[in-house]
């Protein structure tokens, strides 16, 4: 069995985010997109700040600039209809999410910046760092 933390689950050269069947509620743009999710457990949220391919539910493919093209996420405010049925944090610090409508999103690690990171309940946090890689913050529950 994958060891399980904070809602994570191992798998393979990734974690799963406790994120699988959660509708996303809320889609927040600043300078990032940010997606708010409810649980039973407490509100997550996912929060992107770099660039990221999107492919919509038709199988059109866009890459969506946070930054510098906030006018441009329009595609991706369409998940604010539909929930999570996989999401992965890679130890290279890629995300990969699934949404139930058929589409999906990849945000790559980067050299330099925080791309994405997750906050939740227990004090969960992921954050993919420079240098591509995964942190991992949780509160230990008894």
């Amino acid at each position: 069995m994958a060891p399980a933390t904070a809602g994570l689950v191992r798998a393979g050269d990734a974690w799963r985010l406790p994120l699988a069947g959660l509708p996303i509620v809320q889609c927040r743009v600043d300078h990032a997109v940010t997606f708010g999710f409810d649980s039973p457990d407490g509100s997550y949220d996912l929060r992107i700040e770099e660039d990221f391919a999107f492919v919509s539910a038709e199988g059109v493919e866009v890459v969506l600039r946070p930054q510098t093209d906030p006018t441009g996420l329009g595609p991706v405010l369409a998940c604010t209809r539909t929930s999570v049925v996989e999401a992965l944090a890679f130890d290279d610090g890629r995300l990969a999410v699934a949404f139930a409508d058929g589409s999906r999103l990849v945000v790559d690690g980067s050299r330099e910046y925080e791309p994405w990171m997750l906050s939740g309940p227990a004090k969960l946090v992921v954050v993919s760092t420079p240098g591509g890689a995964l942190a991992l913050w949780y509160e230990e529950t008894t």
